[in-house]
């Protein structure tokens, strides 16, 4: 089975919120839980949200950025941080932004 193009980490209420609307809009996204994230599963995500609870995001990125292919996006949905959590992956490579929604999640 091919790999979704777009990898969401984290099956929180944000997570969830995330990857429902890229998929009722035909994107493929596959969504997974964050504590168990390794190199592996990124090997073929084109986009991979990271959407983790501040405390964890930069282990978390540190775990995937060996897996990660030259000139993926990697993002994050922590309002209060900066692109420090992300410093793995840009050094491996990677296009690093925050993506902090402006409007609260649904339950």
């Amino acid at each position: 089975m091919r790999r979704a193009a777009t990898l969401i980490v984290g099956r929180g209420k944000v997570g969830r919120a995330l990857a429902a609307a890229l998929t009722s809009r035909g994107h493929a996204v596959q969504l997974v839980a964050g504590r168990t994230i390794s190199s592996a599963a990124v090997t073929s995500a084109r986009v991979v949200v990271l959407a983790l609870p501040d405390a964890v995001l930069a282990g978390a990125a540190e775990r995937i950025a060996p897996g990660l292919a030259r000139g993926v996006v990697v993002l994050h949905c922590a309002g209060r941080l900066g692109l420090e959590p992300l410093v793995a992956c840009e050094r491996a490579a990677a296009h690093v932004g925050v993506m902090h929604p402006l409007a609260s999640f649904p339950s």
